[in-house]
């Protein structure tokens, strides 16, 4: 049997420029980087993704990022995506005709369906508040994306809160030791009336943008500050024109990583469920499995002081992988696989001293690869399944972002 890999690497390279022209501010927008790459099921062709740096059309001096997909059968390249707005998340459909992937609409990010044999990508959600992380079922007949919201939206919101309920752990609001801040206020704004009026006068301001309120530990985002607190909920919705889709997770958590079982019937995910204890305080991470409508939700790994992430079925579901780590000191997390059947007492860790990264299987299960970083460079790596033995598949004068 012969496995190709396909890989995607960074190098740093010195172009020299004709006679004695000095390199300036603006030959940085020409630089254009490749990611993102993935084989079809089919092993025939890839997608990848190319980021450029290209001016707006509002100003001349502004420039603004752009990313598009490009599709090779490995002899030849042809661009796929165009327009202003930048294209992430690409998927292959099970039967290598089909992609999906994220696009902003009016702000926000959608998911969008491209047939490959003709016809225009279409667009399948128009959630209010945006799409994400597109992943399709084994028989190609569903996608699972992602919804990010803050606390705010939930508290509001019929669909994602029907019963109007609210979290039972503190938001340690100073002054309201029991949350009463969401309890409803009748008050009229009046910044000299009774406490109820003032807090009421406060909130309109937040409202109105007049200013924010911080009460939270985690509130410096990279551009600016937010006071907002953000869970991520997944849906479900069937592969065509006017689909509705469906919710599949629910209440005040994060959760991330869906992914369908090889038989399409359940999905695990990754997150912070945690009833009691406010998601900015709670540094543990578990592992779910559901089935794809949601119900029968239970945890598969997750315990006090320990955070479990990047759970990565194999082809057959018969293994998982993934990371763990405890939270009461930095630490490298730990590399293992267990029975997917199985339990923490099935747990094999894989000895490697290095952060780890892109977990995938081979189609036959004998080899899980990952990316780990090594004396400035980013290595590919795999476990030989049988003998547990970790190998290093590159060197260390180059740097693998992106491989399948």
């Amino acid at each position: 049997m012969r496995i190709t890999l396909t890989l995607i690497l960074i190098s740093n390279l010195v172009f020299a420029q004709t006679g004695k022209e000095k390199v300036v501010v603006t030959d940085l927008t020409r630089i254009k980087q490749i990611g993102s790459i993935s084989v079809a099921p089919d092993g025939k062709k890839a997608i990848y993704s190319l980021k450029t740096t290209e001016i707006t059309e509002e100003n001349k001096l502004e420039y603004d990022y752009r990313s598009h997909l490009y599709l090779t059968d490995f002899q030849s390249v042809r661009q796929i995506t165009r327009g202003l707005e930048s294209v992430s998340s690409a998927v292959w459909s099970p039967d290598s005709k089909q992609l999906a992937f994220a696009r902003n609409v009016k702000g926000k990010s959608q998911i969008f369906v491209m047939p490959l044999d003709g016809g225009e990508a279409f667009q399948l959600t128009d959630s209010k508040y945006g799409a994400l992380s597109p992943n399709w079922s084994k028989d190609g007949s569903k996608i699972s994306f992602s919804v990010s919201l803050s606390l705010t939206e939930l508290l509001k919101d019929s669909v994602l809160n029907p019963s109007k309920g609210v979290p039972d752990w503190s938001l340690e609001k100073p002054g309201f030791e029991k949350n009463e801040q969401w309890q409803a206020n009748q008050a009229r704004p009046n910044p000299n009336g009774s406490l109820a009026e003032v807090r009421v006068y406060l909130d309109s301001n937040v409202i109105d943008k007049k200013a924010i309120v911080l009460n939270k530990l985690n509130f410096q985002n990279e551009s600016n500050i937010s006071a907002e607190m953000n869970f991520n909920q997944f849906f479900l919705i069937n592969a065509f024109k006017t689909a509705e889709p469906v919710l599949i997770t629910k209440g005040f958590y994060r959760y991330n990583n869906a992914d369908f079982t090889p038989d399409g019937k359940k999905i695990i995910f990754s997150g912070d469920v945690d009833s009691l204890e406010s998601p900015d305080r709670s540094l543990e991470n578990e592992i779910f499995l559901a089935d794809s409508n949601g119900g029968n939700f239970k945890m598969i790994l997750g315990e006090k002081g320990k955070n479990y992430s990047s759970a990565t079925l194999s082809s057959s579901g018969k293994w998982l992988a993934f990371l763990y780590s405890s939270t009461s000191f930095v630490t490298v997390p730990f590399l293992a696989v267990m029975p997917f059947n199985g339990s923490s007492k099935d747990i094999i860790t894989i000895p490697f001293d290095r952060s780890k990264a892109n977990l995938t299987w081979s189609q036959d299960e004998k080899y899980l690869y990952f990316i780990a970083a090594g004396n400035g460079g980013a290595l590919l790596h795999r476990v030989n399944m049988a003998t547990k033995k970790v190998e290093a598949l590159s060197g260390f004068e180059s740097g693998i972002t992106s491989y399948d």
